[in-house]
């Protein structure tokens, strides 16, 4: 599973819409190395379809907006959203099945009652079935 997590200054960006640039890794692979890409500079459509056209099955982020949202799900991408921390953090809690833990919460964030589980989706498959959407 290819997995972009958006980046800036070495934590997750606070707001997926206006992201420069993600780290990509393979979750399957455990000597997977992360690559450094930029995202394009344009909509968050443009965005989404750029992802999807790199293979990307599970996008992790800070904010998104609706349309934002809407782009990525449609892309046929899932989507861990608002989430916040350091990048080297997050990705050790992802393989040791802990993203959605409270203290990857964007601080004030209220949109746990948002988010919705599928079965055999990444929450399913990273250990909470209940805030991942898709």
């Amino acid at each position: 599973m290819l997995i972009a997590i958006t980046i800036w200054n070495g934590r997750i960006a606070p707001l997926f819409d206006s992201a420069g640039c993600c780290f990509l890794f393979d979750a399957d692979r455990s000597d997977s190395l992360r690559e450094r890409i930029s995202l394009p500079k344009g909509s968050v459509e443009q965005k989404a379809a750029f992802l999807q056209s790199k293979g990307v099955s599970l996008l992790i982020c800070g904010a998104i907006s609706k349309e934002g949202e809407a782009a990525v799900i449609g892309a046929g991408i899932s989507l861990y959203p608002f989430i916040a921390g350091a990048v080297d953090e997050v990705v050790s809690a992802l393989g040791e099945r802990e993203l959605i833990a409270e203290r990857f919460a964007m601080p004030g964030c209220r949109c746990r009652r948002r988010r919705c589980g599928r079965p055999g989706g990444p929450a399913e498959k990273y250990g909470d079935d209940k805030e991942t959407r898709h």
